[in-house]
């Protein structure tokens, strides 16, 4: 008897091992990277432009860079409020018909942030950085040469 349970412990073992490595792999943190973010756009925009124009890109950002800072804060605090609605004993819809809002419109503050540097730094650069980035645009998304975009 003790023989045929020995022989299906490796296997068993194995197995589990085997599964518990996977689960961890898939909730790794490093696999599930955030969204692009205000500096990341900037390192994206100023790769497909001349030094000069990456000057002005830069400038026109770090102008905005703590609204977008903040407003990237706070959208990271998102999923926390959405847990916490969900959560609720006893639940409520009207609360996380609140968080969700909340969430739009802290995306909605960072996404307006980011558009008033972006058309800031496009009304200053050259008619040549306009096109590379139009171009850069055009071709699906920002080409640059470091990593690629997170997803």
């Amino acid at each position: 008897m003790w023989s045929r349970i020995a022989r299906w412990l490796l296997p068993i073992s194995l197995a589990l091992n085997l599964f518990f490595v996977v689960v961890a792999v898939r909730h790794n943190p490093f696999l599930h990277p955030r969204p692009p973010g205000p500096r990341d756009v900037i390192g994206f925009l100023k790769a497909n432009l001349s030094p000069e124009d990456a000057a002005i890109v830069q400038q026109s950002f770090s102008a905005h860079i703590a609204a977008q800072t903040e407003a990237e804060r706070e959208t990271q605090r998102y999923p926390d409020s959405i847990r916490k609605a969900l959560t609720a004993v006893p639940f409520e819809p009207d609360a996380l018909r609140a968080a969700l809002a909340e969430g739009r419109s802290r995306h909605e503050k960072m996404e307006e942030s980011m558009a008033d540097a972006f058309v800031e730094a496009a009304s200053k650069i050259s008619q040549d950085g306009r096109n590379k980035l139009a171009e850069s645009e055009n071709r699906g998304r920002f080409h640059h040469h470091d990593a690629p975009p997170p997803r």
